[in-house]
């Protein structure tokens, strides 16, 4: 897989966490666990294509026991590594790499991701432009070219039954009796709001 999941936020906090004589613009936060293989090609592809000057790279190892360690050490030295003595979660370990991070933006990685361009530097430009957005993320292919879903729109009524739904019905219930009901029935609520 090309891409798992990636997000890239702001930090608010930045005043109250550093100094103001950093001069890191992005921190790339990589979760992994037992993977040093996804994450040698994940930090090997970081080096190629995104310019390193104002980005720091930060490894949290949920208590790999494969040599993660070993390898980050000696071949991607200038990355910090957080190595936690157990799997404590993917969330857990995010909120730990941002919470240690010193950049204006996060781009949050899974090891499984190689990227192909300098994507943090066009996404961080971007943001630089448009101060009202918050959070965003890029788009993601597949190891086939694919494009990767990594974004939906906001919940629906409808959008949440067709999607449980599709598992159990067959083709010509979903599309012939379910989407009439909940369009006509979504048309009637929006009447009454």
């Amino acid at each position: 897989m090309v891409g798992y999941w990636l997000s890239y936020a702001r930090c608010y906090y930045k005043a109250i966490a550093w100094s103001t004589e950093d001069t890191t613009k992005v921190s790339i936060v990589v979760i992994t666990w037992n993977q040093v293989a996804y994450l040698r090609r994940c930090l090997s592809a970081l080096y190629r294509h995104v310019d390193r000057s104002n980005v720091e790279i930060l490894v949290i190892d949920n208590g790999s026991k494969d040599g993660t360690a070993d390898m980050v050490g000696s071949a991607f030295p200038d990355v910090q590594l957080r190595l936690n003595s157990k799997n404590l979660g993917v969330a857990r370990a995010r909120n730990q790499g941002i919470s240690g991070c010193c950049g204006e933006y996060v781009v949050l990685l899974d090891d499984d991701t190689e990227c192909t361009n300098d994507f943090v530097h066009q996404m961080m430009d971007y943001m630089d432009l448009r101060p009202e957005i918050g959070i965003m993320g890029p788009r993601l292919y597949s190891a086939n070219g694919e494009v990767q879903p990594s974004a939906r729109p906001f919940p629906t009524v409808r959008g949440i039954l067709g999607r449980g739904l599709s598992r159990v019905t067959p083709d010509s219930f979903r599309s012939e009796y379910l989407f009439k009901f909940i369009s006509s029935s979504s048309r009637s609520e929006e009447r009454r709001v």
